[in-house]
């Protein structure tokens, strides 16, 4: 074959190549295979992502996304699909934005926008106001939202913009609030970026209380005396460690450490107290006893020709309740009786109540703890009528 042969046979190939590939079906990725369903909440600035429940329909929430949608209603409503994506895209008024997804026309998903193609130009202010109505039509995102569409919705993927006061089925998150100064307020918190100094933000310690009840108490209850969030107001789980005792009352120095998902570390020293803080129980020594009064009786116990004093009635009363701190009685010293004095006034006017009389009986233990007020009943009997038990409590 000469040279003008093989060149015409070249060609002939080259088109027939191209023809081929024109021909081929073009590759579509349309809503319903995509793996996700996207909802925009424009009155509560939400995003929701959804993905198919086991019979193919998107009905599961499995993120939600505080946003920014379009001032004066400019984010339109609507069904849209995702279209092109851009790591980086300029944006209105010569800012940009990071992991933008085209909804529809100059209708974008991105982040919070830039100054300049710099993770580090953050428009700090613009960023404090997600969660409200202030892009001019785009929906802005973290940037850790803005990417996660930008990674895992496919092109195709359905977007539904609507207005709802309903609740949506999961809660919109809040989104940190950066301060106005340092060096932190030109980066978005949500930015893996390796430079970004919110990753070097240490954890926050909360503490809720210092107190423990000796005996009962346990290291669980000592763990929950304090809690600790990470910049972005997730919990991170905390460890305690210190020479204590959580049976015997005192005062014992714990060192709480809180470590977040990035290494960063915070550290606390607390002086705790093991104390008892619960009152004792005061109860009757039998709960069938009834306590009935005779006068002969009340006769007896103030001696003959004496009054009947506060005094004496009170240890009479006593034998009748018994007062439990933890397991252990509490001494007679330790509970008080009220309630008394007309009791004795009736001895003295030899006019008793057909009523019982009620009695309040309290106990304090060692610690000061006083007890619930206990209501105890005496009936005073006639000695006349003492096989006459009616009227007996």
């Amino acid at each position: 074959m000469n040279k003008t042969g093989m060149k015409k046979y070249l060609n002939y190939m080259l088109l027939l190549l191209v023809c081929m590939v024109v021909a081929l079906p073009v590759m579509h990725v349309n809503a319903q295979k995509s793996g996700y369903l996207i909802h925009v909440n424009r009155k509560q600035n939400t995003v929701i992502i959804y993905k198919k429940n086991a019979k193919g329909e998107y009905t599961v929430p499995v993120k939600a996304m505080v946003c920014s949608v379009g001032m004066q209603n400019r984010t339109p409503k609507g069904n849209f699909k995702l279209s092109e994506r851009y790591r980086w895209r300029k944006l209105f008024y010569g800012t940009y934005g990071q992991y933008a997804t085209r909804i529809s026309g100059n209708i974008l998903f991105h982040s919070v926008g830039y100054d300049r193609r710099d993770p580090a130009s953050l428009q700090y202010r613009e960023y404090n106001k997600l969660g409200t109505s202030a892009s001019h039509g785009c929906v802005r995102l973290a940037v850790e939202d803005a990417k996660w569409i930008y990674d895992h919705c496919k092109k195709g993927t359905k977007v539904s913009i609507y207005d709802s006061s309903k609740k949506e089925p999961l809660d919109k998150p809040n989104a940190v609030k950066i301060p106005t100064n340092g060096k932190l307020k030109y980066w978005d918190p949500t930015d893996l970026n390796s430079k970004n100094p919110w990753r070097k933000v240490a954890p926050k310690l909360i503490i809720k209380k210092n107190d423990l009840e000796a005996g009962v108490s346990t290291k669980r209850d000592l763990l929950n005396m304090v809690s600790a969030v990470n910049f972005k107001g997730n919990a991170v789980k905390v460890s305690v460690k210190g020479d204590y005792d959580l049976t015997k009352i005192g005062k014992y120095e714990v060192t709480y450490t809180a470590v977040d998902y990035l290494g960063n570390k915070t550290e606390k020293t607390l002086l705790i107290r093991v104390g008892d803080t619960i009152a004792p129980v005061v109860s009757l020594v039998k709960q069938d006893t009834d306590i009935v009064v005779t006068e002969s009786e009340l006769a007896a116990l103030a001696g003959e020709g004496q009054s009947l004093t506060q005094e004496v009635l009170e240890k009479w009363v006593k034998q009748f309740v018994v007062a439990k701190d933890r397991g252990e009685t509490v001494d007679e010293t330790g509970i008080q009786v009220k309630g008394l004095q007309t009791i004795i006034a009736d001895y003295d006017a030899h006019d008793y109540k057909k009523e019982p009389y009620q009695v309040f009986v309290t106990a304090t233990d060692s610690h000061g703890n006083k007890s619930e007020r206990f209501i105890l009943f005496i009936q005073y009997k006639d000695e006349r009528y003492l096989s006459d038990t009616s009227f007996i409590r």
